[in-house]
């Protein structure tokens, strides 16, 4: 059986057709597990965000004193007083 020319270019586009196939099918799993992977990463930043926002607002601010304030003057005390 002789291939003609033009069969030979079918086949030879079948084949390159079949390899982009297997490449794209291997391709496939290497983009779920990125895709995973990142999604895992913004998860985790998301968490930490959200734990460092909570514990900031929990935070009791205090206030000095206005006795026995080393900043201000003796006069400025006095109008304080």
């Amino acid at each position: 059986m002789d291939i003609s020319p033009e069969m030979t270019k079918h086949v030879i586009l079948l084949k390159i057709l079949l390899c982009y196939n297997e490449i794209k099918k291997e391709s496939w799993g290497v983009m779920f597990t990125i895709l995973a992977i990142s999604l895992v990463i913004i998860a985790v930043v998301l968490l930490l965000a959200i734990a460092t926002t909570s514990k900031a607002y929990q935070y009791k601010h205090t206030i000095d004193p206005v006795d026995n304030n080393p900043h201000l003057t003796k006069d400025e005390q006095n109008k304080k007083e």
